[in-house]
């Protein structure tokens, strides 16, 4: 097959597995929201999609097979699907009524500010540090310090934009 078919067809996958959860579990989705605990099931969710958000990072990192790519999305495509039917019941039980509209406003607000601004500042990251982005700011160099994010020295050894 031709190169950039099987590219487009690699992105169709990737919006169908983020998809086809949704289409499959709105309904139970709702139903788990109504009749269990709200709060548990937004942090469960939160938990289960970071990590499935984690072994993206990992599938990346290693060169793993694609398969195991589209597994992740379809599981972070169902997190989101109970998470999404759990919070927006959960917001009108966190403020008073005549609070709600300006709540909503502001809960929609932030969620397209951070969607904008979260992927540029990582592009931007991404940028600037290179090829060692992964290394250098997912990792922190896998000694816990903050050196990369000031970007200065620390006991002698180069930060991020540094030779060694």
């Amino acid at each position: 097959m031709d190169q950039p078919l099987i590219s487009v067809l690699m992105l169709a996958f990737v919006g169908l597995a983020q998809v086809t959860p949704m289409i499959l579990l709105t309904l139970p989705a709702g139903h788990l929201a109504d009749n269990f605990s709200r709060k548990k099931i937004i942090t469960l969710m939160t938990l289960v999609m970071a990590t499935s958000s984690l072994g993206l990072t990992l599938i990346s990192y290693t060169q793993a097979p694609v398969f195991l790519m589209y597994v992740c999305l379809f599981i972070n495509g169902a997190t989101r699907t109970f998470q999404t039917a759990a919070s927006a019941s959960f917001l009108p039980s966190l403020v008073d009524r005549k609070d709600l509209s300006r709540a909503v406003n502001w809960s929609a607000t932030t969620f397209q500010t951070a969607s904008i601004i979260g992927p540029a500042a990582a592009g931007g990251i991404i940028l600037w540090a290179g090829h060692r982005a992964f290394r250098d700011w997912i990792l922190f160099r896998c000694d816990g310090s903050l050196r990369p994010v000031v970007g200065g020295e620390q006991h002698g050894r180069p930060g991020p934009c540094q030779s060694a």
